[in-house]
């Protein structure tokens, strides 16, 4: 689930770097291709 335009929208979603990403991490959409697909990567915190 994506938040996007005031709600929250379904898309399939693939780690850019081919790896899994566990359920309920913050991610950052990288690239988005019709109809609904993203690729993502998980948000990092900068220390």
């Amino acid at each position: 689930m994506v938040a996007i335009r005031g709600g929250v929208e379904a898309f399939l979603a693939r780690d850019v770097d081919g790896g899994t990403i566990e359920p309920y991490t913050p991610i950052v959409v990288i690239d988005y291709q019709p109809p609904r697909f993203v690729l993502v990567t998980p948000l990092t915190q900068e220390s």
